[in-house]
């Protein structure tokens, strides 16, 4: 029974850990997308040509998108090392 107990316990303390890292990855995630709006405001707000504006826009929505795909392919990578 005792067994049990400490199996629990380090099982709790394993997705504490899994919880906070989440956290943090959502919180950065929140704060790169709220740097992209800014400056896509910006960018909106600026008195560049329309097309000019579109383009930057379009390359910006890129980059995040691969940013994003990559960090989690990474992460499902980082997570699958980490169970073997």
């Amino acid at each position: 029974m005792a067994e049990k107990n400490i199996d629990e316990a380090q099982t709790i303390r394993e997705l504490t850990r899994v919880i906070d890292r989440k956290e943090i990855e959502i919180q950065d995630v929140k704060t790169s997308l709220a740097g992209v709006l800014q400056e896509i405001r910006n960018l909106n707000e600026s008195n560049l040509d329309r097309e000019v504006i579109k383009k930057r826009i379009s390359e910006m929505a890129t980059n995040t998108i691969y940013e994003l795909l990559i960090d989690e392919k990474n992460e499902s990578v980082c997570d699958y090392q980490s169970k073997n």
